[in-house]
């Protein structure tokens, strides 16, 4: 450890403790990667206007897609209240998403 005292400061180095292996295993590297299965339906269906049909009802929805149809925080979550009371069962929701 290092101790400085300067112009009313006073800092202190130390080593970090060491946390873990600097490498991990492939299995645990691969899950890194992984990407989670988008249920867009089309190529740049992300550039669309939001629709609460295609967004919740035909797909997985989640927060932030509901919020992108309704552009309101308030409307959002009176909304999000519901549908998620409706499609969420022990924590999972019964799309499987």
């Amino acid at each position: 450890m290092l101790l400085i005292i300067r112009d009313h400061y006073i800092i202190v180095l130390a080593p970090a403790p060491a946390s873990g292996p600097v490498f991990l295993s492939g299995r645990a590297a691969d899950s890194v990667l992984r990407r989670h299965k988008r249920y867009n339906s089309g190529v740049f269906e992300e550039v669309l206007e939001g629709n609460l049909v295609r967004e919740c009802l035909e797909e997985a929805c989640d927060l932030e897609e509901a919020r992108e149809v309704f552009e309101d925080d308030q409307k959002t979550m009176e909304f999000w209240v519901a549908y998620a009371g409706e499609h969420v069962f022990y924590g999972e929701c019964l799309s499987g998403a």
